[in-house]
């Protein structure tokens, strides 16, 4: 119904502007179309959010920011400020924002997927964020290398692509809609060449590659000032059986993390 109303709607848009000049016909609808794109205040504990959603898929962030992932809530919640949160695969930025809103934050964060990356560096401008948050749009990966993200769409908020890979972490094969050109690196030369801030907190959410991330991202695992990782990982028993043993290697322990398919881990106590 919702889609059938909305091209209702589109048509009589275009009956409307008609009887203007072709450009100016065309300029016009498109002023009606950013005039109705969405924006959702969402009252968070910490301060109150804006999204701006171009997508009917966009809005399961502000819809969902504290009930989606509790656990997520939950691990920014308990961040010891100050602190540096590296969010890998922020997509909108739901999170990111989230732990921006604590005067005290850094967050580095990382979406390699155009359309979700524009609404992610919008969605900081307009919570006047810049100077907590900053945005890359590039890949994490297990190589520092040119290649593809792998999308089976395209729109902001999509998910489950994969950069340089036809499979989801399920397994699932992806039929690729678009091959997005896009930069990787593994997050040891990220920092290494740029110097920016090191995380205390590691969050990724890429549903694909998230073991050749964790290895590319050794040195940061291995230093004592990397407090927690979460990891939302699906997949094969010995997929994630991978993760763990990656992670107690460099000296975490996992927590207990109902739900949301999320592995939370903190440091052990003297690890490093």
């Amino acid at each position: 119904m919702s889609k059938s109303l909305a091209r209702i709607l589109a048509g009589f848009t275009r009956t409307a502007t008609a009887w203007q000049s072709r450009w100016r016909g065309a300029g016009t609808r498109l002023l009606v179309s950013q005039a109705l794109i969405e924006d959702s205040h969402v009252a968070t504990p910490r301060g109150t959010l804006l999204f701006r959603s171009s997508h009917p898929q966009a809005l399961d962030y502000p819809a969902g920011l504290l009930s989606r992932e509790p656990d997520t809530i939950a691990w920014i919640d308990k961040f010891e400020a100050p602190f540096v949160l590296w969010d890998v695969g922020a997509n909108v930025g739901a999170y990111a924002l989230y732990a921006g809103l604590s005067p005290e934050a850094t967050v580095i964060a990382f979406e390699p997927a155009a359309a979700s990356y524009a609404a992610l560096a919008e969605n900081i401008r307009i919570n006047a964020m810049d100077e907590r948050i900053d945005a890359y749009c590039i890949a994490l990966s297990g190589a520092t290398k040119a290649g593809h993200l792998n999308m089976q769409n395209v729109n902001a908020a999509s998910v489950s692509h994969a950069f340089d890979s036809l499979a989801t972490s399920t397994g699932e094969a992806i039929t690729p809609q678009f091959r997005q050109a896009v930069i990787g690196y593994r997050a040891d030369d990220f920092l290494d060449a740029f110097q920016v801030p090191a995380p205390n907190y590691l969050k990724i959410d890429v549903d694909s590659i998230e073991i050749e991330i964790l290895t590319g991202a050794e040195n940061i695992l291995r230093s004592p000032d990397l407090k927690g990782v979460l990891v939302e990982a699906e997949g094969s028993a010995e997929r994630l059986s991978a993760i763990r043993q990656l992670l107690a290697d460099a000296g975490f322990d996992e927590g207990s993390h109902p739900g949301a398919g999320n592995m939370i881990f903190a440091r052990k106590a003297g690890a490093s």
